[in-house]
């Protein structure tokens, strides 16, 4: 039986989730603590993002191993 992962946005929804936060911070319509809370929002979905990355950067280069695609 496959383990199941928890469900997880797409990389392309985290990055427009990324871009809407930068957006609205930059407006400069927030308050002190709505910033604080956005800034800490951004910050963890761009830690997630770059997990998706470097997961993606470890997992190409061995299937094309496996594909011979590097010989």
């Amino acid at each position: 039986m496959a383990k199941t992962k928890k469900e997880q946005p797409a990389f392309e929804q985290l990055l427009e989730q990324l871009e809407q936060t930068v957006t609205e911070l930059e407006q400069g319509r927030l308050t002190l603590e709505q910033m604080l809370e956005k800034y800490a929002a951004g910050v963890d979905t761009l830690r997630v993002c770059r997990g998706i990355l470097q997961q993606a950067a470890q997992t190409l280069p061995q299937e094309a191993r496996e594909e011979e695609l590097w010989s």
